[in-house]
C-alpha cells in the first residue's frame, strides 16, 4: 500500500533493516529525507519522487538513479554544477527546469544534448575544447545558446545528410573555421544555395566530394572566395553582372573561362573608377 517518507524514516529508527514492498510508492520530502528513505527502496523501484527543497546535482543523480519514475523539483530555478556525466544523469527526464547549469569537465554530445534540453537556463562549459559527434540536428540542439565553442564538431556516420542550413549553423558555432567534419553521406551530397550561404556552410570544410551550385546573384568577391574553398561548384546564373578590380581581372577571367558565363563585367582601378 501507500507509504510516506515520514513512516519509512520512523521505521528505520526502530529496526536495522527496512524495505517497503510497493515498488510504485510515491515519495515526497526534502533531499535528505528522500535519500534516507531510498535506502529502504525495493529492487526495481519505479515510484514518482517530489523533492521539496533545493538539491545539488550529485544528490539529484542519486535520486534519479534510484527510480525510473517521474521526478518533480519544487525549486526549478536553482543552479546546478558538476561533471558532465553527473549532470546528464541528474537531469535525465527532468522537465520544467529553468536553472543555470555549469559543466566542470569535458562533455560529449549526448551529455550536452541531455543537459541543454533539460533546462531553459544558461549552460556554461568550463571546457569548450572537446570533440562533439552526433547528427547535425543533435549537434545544433546540444550547442543551442552556447557561444565560443572551440572543439571539433563531427557529423556522425549513418545519420541523415545534413542540410545546407544545418551546415551553415554548425560552421558558425565554432570559433575558427576548419572545425566541422562532414560524415560520408553529407560529404558526397550535392548542395545548392546563395553564394553567401554556401560560403558560410563550407568555410574551412576540407573533405567534400559533392558539387555545389550557386543560385541567385553573386559578386566577383564571392567567386574568389569559392575558389579558395577548393570544392567544385557551378554558377546557375551565367548572366550575373560583375564588378572587379583591375588587379583581379586575370584571375576572374581564368575562373570563368569555359563556364558559359555571358554577363557584363565592369573593371575598376584601385580608386574605384570604372574603366
Amino acid at each position: 500500500g501507500a507509504v510516506t517518507v515520514a513512516q519509512i524514516l520512523a521505521l528505520q529508527g526502530t529496526t536495522a533493516t527496512v524495505t517497503f514492498a510497493n515498488t510504485s510508492a510515491a515519495l515526497t520530502g526534502t533531499t535528505v529525507d528522500i535519500l534516507d528513505a531510498l535506502d529502504s527502496a525495493p529492487a526495481g523501484y519505479k515510484g514518482a519522487i517530489k523533492v521539496t527543497d533545493t538539491i545539488s546535482a550529485a544528490n539529484l543523480k542519486i535520486i534519479n538513479d534510484a527510480t525510473t519514475g517521474k521526478i518533480t523539483l519544487t525549486n526549478l530555478t536553482h543552479a546546478l554544477n558538476g561533471t558532465a556525466a553527473d549532470l546528464a544523469a541528474a537531469l535525465d527526464g527532468i522537465t520544467g527546469y529553468k536553472g543555470n547549469v555549469r559543466v566542470s569537465d569535458a562533455v560529449d554530445a549526448a551529455e550536452l544534448l541531455t543537459i541543454n534540453k533539460a533546462t531553459s537556463g544558461v549552460v556554461t562549459l568550463d571546457d569548450q575544447t572537446g570533440i562533439l559527434e552526433a547528427s547535425a540536428k543533435d549537434l545544433i540542439a546540444a550547442l543551442d545558446g552556447i557561444t565560443g565553442y572551440t572543439g571539433n564538431l563531427i557529423i556522425a556516420l549513418n545519420s541523415p545528410a545534413a542540410t545546407l542550413a544545418q551546415l551553415k549553423t554548425l560552421n558558425s558555432l565554432g570559433s575558427t573555421p576548419g572545425d566541422l567534419v562532414l560524415d560520408a553521406l553529407s560529404a558526397k551530397t550535392n548542395y545548392s544555395g546563395k553564394a553567401s550561404d554556401i560560403l558560410a556552410a563550407f568555410d574551412g570544410v576540407t573533405v567534400y566530394n559533392g558539387s555545389l551550385t550557386i543560385t541567385g546573384s553573386y559578386r566577383a568577391e564571392d567567386i574568389a572566395a569559392l575558389e579558395l574553398l577548393g570544392h567544385p561548384y557551378t554558377l546557375s546564373n551565367k548572366a550575373q553582372a560583375l564588378t572587379v578590380d583591375v588587379a583581379d581581372v586575370a584571375a576572374l577571367v581564368t575562373v570563368l573561362d569555359g563556364t558559359g558565363y555571358k554577363g557584363n563585367v565592369t573593371v575598376t582601378d584601385t580608386t574605384g573608377t570604372a574603366e
